[in-house]
């Protein structure tokens, strides 16, 4: 029952029991193994090769499955990419992932842009976006968290969620005859991005140790990770 219901799709390949069983109208799609594609309907330019490979699409344009049971769930995801069985198996509108290793990306359901290398890399992943991954269960408990990324073994396994934050602060501090330093004027903070409001950022001239701190705060109970960029100037 390959291409069974089609009537004007053109440039189809379907082998094997179900392939393409229901498309009708739809082009240039590649289906090899049983039920591979089977549920696509108008989907164009899809490529599945393997038992269950791209199952459920039915409109989903521009994907790429190879391996049992990759992009199995997938509707209406595009633009995504999976080599190895159950590779993006959950994925069903996620566009432009990309997924090399058995399991990767195995849970991931409407995360965008991640991209997955390696036995269950960023197998729990379900709408956390822009990760990437490389390695053996690199970023494996990671769900919901942004733009991450782990390379190595188990790298940043334990992940589940994360946030990030990008400041640009701006303001002045004196030393005066006595070298006594104080602020001058009022701290000119501006949010490049934070993905949580309770990320803060201040600086501070500190008297006491003759420095200009800088003070990151982030989430309750959260480890953080940043960076300083710092430019001085004497006016």
């Amino acid at each position: 029952q390959t291409l069974n219901t089609n009537t004007t799709g053109n440039n189809n390949i379907a082998i094997g029991r179900d392939a393409l069983s229901t498309a009708d109208g739809t082009g240039y799609n590649t289906a090899v193994g049983h039920q591979a594609l089977m549920s696509n309907t108008t989907g164009d330019y899809n490529t599945a090769i393997g038992y269950f490979a791209l199952k459920g699409t039915t409109t989903g344009i521009r994907n790429t499955a190879v391996g049992a049971n990759v992009l199995a769930g997938n509707t209406i995801g595009t633009d995504n990419t999976a080599v190895g069985v159950n590779s993006l198996y959950s994925n069903t509108i996620g566009n432009y992932n990309t997924a090399v290793g058995f399991g990767s990306l195995h849970l991931n359901v409407s995360g965008d842009q991640n991209t997955a290398f390696g036995r269950h890399a960023l197998y729990y992943n379900t709408t956390g976006v822009n990760n990437t991954a490389v390695g053996f269960e690199a970023l494996y408990s990671n769900t919901t968290a942004q733009y991450n990324t782990a390379v190595g073994t188990s790298a940043l396994q334990s992940n589940t969620y994360g946030d990030f934050a990008a400041f640009y602060v701006k303001g002045m501090v004196s030393s005066n005859t006595t070298n006594f330093v104080s602020d001058q004027g009022s701290i000119y903070e501006n949010i490049i991005v934070r993905t949580d409001s309770t990320w803060l950022v201040d600086a501070r001239g500190n008297n006491a140790t003759k420095t200009l701190n800088v003070y990151v705060q982030g989430g309750t109970n959260k480890n953080v990770s940043w960076k300083a960029i710092v430019t001085t100037m004497e006016i």
